[in-house]
């Protein structure tokens, strides 16, 4: 269960430094990008896949220079993941404050020659602290 300070920290100071990503194709080249207001840089850019009829991610690149922050824009690019596997992929983004933020799947789909969320919902980075409590009362 989240706690109520958890989630007054995330709408006061995390959810205004994260807006929607958006995929983009330019002279064939793939890669996502992402307004950053944040005042601590991107560090590290880390991908995962997760194979068709497989449970789990697993990650399949990390790498700091795969991200790049241009006016204030998180820009990763994409073009080497393979795009005839039927794979759904994540982006994890770490921060020099050794925080992670984590995207919604997306797959590449053929049809429009570029990424997709698999939830078009889901289309922010986000951060998931959970903490329990043991001294909780079942009624």
């Amino acid at each position: 269960m989240l706690s109520n300070i958890t989630i007054l920290i995330f709408l006061k100071y995390i959810l205004p430094l994260l807006r929607d990503f958006k995929f983009e194709k330019e002279d064939g080249n793939h890669r996502i990008l992402l307004l950053f207001k944040g005042k601590t840089e991107p560090m590290l850019c880390d991908i995962f896949e997760r194979k068709v009829g497989e449970d789990s991610f697993y990650p399949i690149y990390s790498d700091s220079k795969t991200i790049d922050l241009i006016d204030h824009t998180l820009v990763v690019d994409l073009n080497f993941i393979d795009k005839e596997s039927d794979s759904q992929f994540k982006i994890c983004i770490s921060l020099g404050n050794d925080e992670k933020f984590y995207s919604s799947p997306f797959i590449y789909k053929k049809e429009q020659d570029n990424f997709a969320f698999v939830n078009k919902f889901l289309t922010r980075l986000i951060k998931i602290n959970v903490s329990f409590s043991t001294n909780m009362i079942l009624t």
